[in-house]
């Protein structure tokens, strides 16, 4: 799958994108959720941030299916991130 994480507006602008396996979601990181996204390099010991979605509660304005459930919008503050089957 592919995480898109956009800058809304018209068009949207891209920020970042990651692509790999997603993970189950997990909630060992409170109050946020999260759901690893595994790109195929392992994560060295030292690294403070794991690749994946983290998702704030508090931040969090809503999420719809497109595309025929291909992919997924998730709106969080100002950002808006896309996750879709690749």
């Amino acid at each position: 799958m592919a995480v898109r994480v956009v800058e809304p507006g018209d068009p949207e602008i891209l920020a970042v994108v990651l692509r790999g396996e997603l993970g189950p979601a997990r909630q060992d990181r409170p109050p946020t959720l999260f759901w690893p996204v595994q790109e195929g390099a392992p994560l060295l010991p030292e690294e403070v941030e794991e690749p994946g979605i983290y998702l704030q509660r508090e931040h969090f304005g809503g999420a719809v299916a497109r595309a025929g459930a291909t992919i997924l919008v998730i709106s969080q503050g100002p950002m808006i991130v896309n996750v879709r089957r690749v």
